[in-house]
């Protein structure tokens, strides 16, 4: 007759965990529809704040995590994704700095490590979350905005972005 298995706590979690899903292949189709999918959220959390379900600071909380977990995708630290992008990581942010002036030593802000490309590459999806706040704004000031409308913005903004956060595009500024 054999004894039971003595387990420790950690042995029991292993067994009992889920097994990881494989990682997702972040190419630029992804990428384009994970954008797609941070600027709807951006545009609900817009809305939970006019309806009072979230607070204006709740809502900024909530764009400033989206912005730091798609910084650490597109450096390469998700385990999620694995990268299929032109550029990621380092390379990306010095590809960023070189060709989006927006981007340069001089044009960010004092309180940004410029020594560290992961901070610089929050401070850039924070900008991609800025430029979602700039659609909105640019199309509210359409007299007879459409879904139609909303939807050619949205999707317009994402492949800006897609083309700025793959590397691809050196023209963007």
């Amino acid at each position: 007759m054999t004894e039971p298995k003595d387990l420790n706590n950690d042995e029991v979690a292993q067994e009992q965990a889920e097994p990881m899903p494989e990682p997702v292949k972040l190419d630029e189709a992804t990428l384009e529809q994970l954008l797609i999918g941070c600027i709807w959220d951006v545009l609900r959390r817009m809305r939970r704040v006019s309806v009072h379900e979230l607070t204006p600071d709740q809502a900024t909380e909530e764009d400033d995590a989206v912005a730091r977990h798609l910084a650490r995708t597109l450096m390469g630290e998700n385990p999620g994704f694995t990268m299929a992008l032109p550029l990621c990581g380092p390379a990306l942010i010095d590809h960023l700095r070189e060709t989006v002036s927006a981007y340069a030593d001089d044009q960010l802000p004092e309180d940004i490590d410029h020594a560290n490309p992961r901070a610089v590459a929050v401070f850039i999806c924070r900008d991609f979350l800025h430029a979602i706040y700039n659609m909105v704004r640019d199309l509210g000031k359409q007299p007879d905005m459409t879904r139609a409308m909303l939807d050619q913005a949205v999707n317009a903004t994402a492949a800006f972005w897609v083309a700025r956060l793959s590397g691809r595009s050196t023209t963007l500024n």
